[in-house]
């Protein structure tokens, strides 16, 4: 198998799971390969729902399942330019006081619900390149 990265990204946290007002402490590692040209690196706190989607219509009507972003907090860890050495990265985010960014059981679970994931991501964007990314899931309860 050829690999085309040029390095790759660790995330872990203080704690796998929090409440509505806490902190996250994230930890992301950035492993370099080899010295390469980047157009920044982020860390982003998201709480997100899934929806299905529909596009098209008769034959061609195609489903698939869109992330829909609800809550965002975002870290620069790097500016544009080069990165040619591994390096960890200690980040802090808030989760909001907002009871509606939390899942709400319906009948039988989630049927009718609304499911409410949490999820730590960190992306470096590489100009003309793959871009490297990764991402831990949280949980999140009031």
């Amino acid at each position: 198998m050829l690999d085309f990265t040029k390095g790759s990204i660790s995330i872990s946290t203080d704690k796998p799971a929090y409440v509505l007002g806490e902190k996250v402490v994230a930890t992301i590692r950035l492993d370099v390969k080899s010295p390469f040209e980047a157009r920044g690196f982020k860390a982003r706190l998201n709480a997100f729902r899934m929806e299905k989607r529909a596009t098209g219509v008769g034959r061609s009507r195609r489903r698939h399942l869109e992330k829909v972003i609800l809550f965002a907090d975002e870290a620069e860890l790097e500016r544009p330019g080069l990165l040619k050495e591994s390096a960890e990265y200690n980040v802090n985010f808030s989760i909001p006081k907002n009871p509606d960014l939390v899942s709400k059981p319906g009948f039988l679970g989630f049927i009718g619900g609304l499911k409410i994931e949490w999820e730590v991501e960190a992306k470096v964007d590489i100009e003309g390149g793959l871009d490297i990314s990764a991402s831990r899931k949280i949980s999140v309860s009031e």
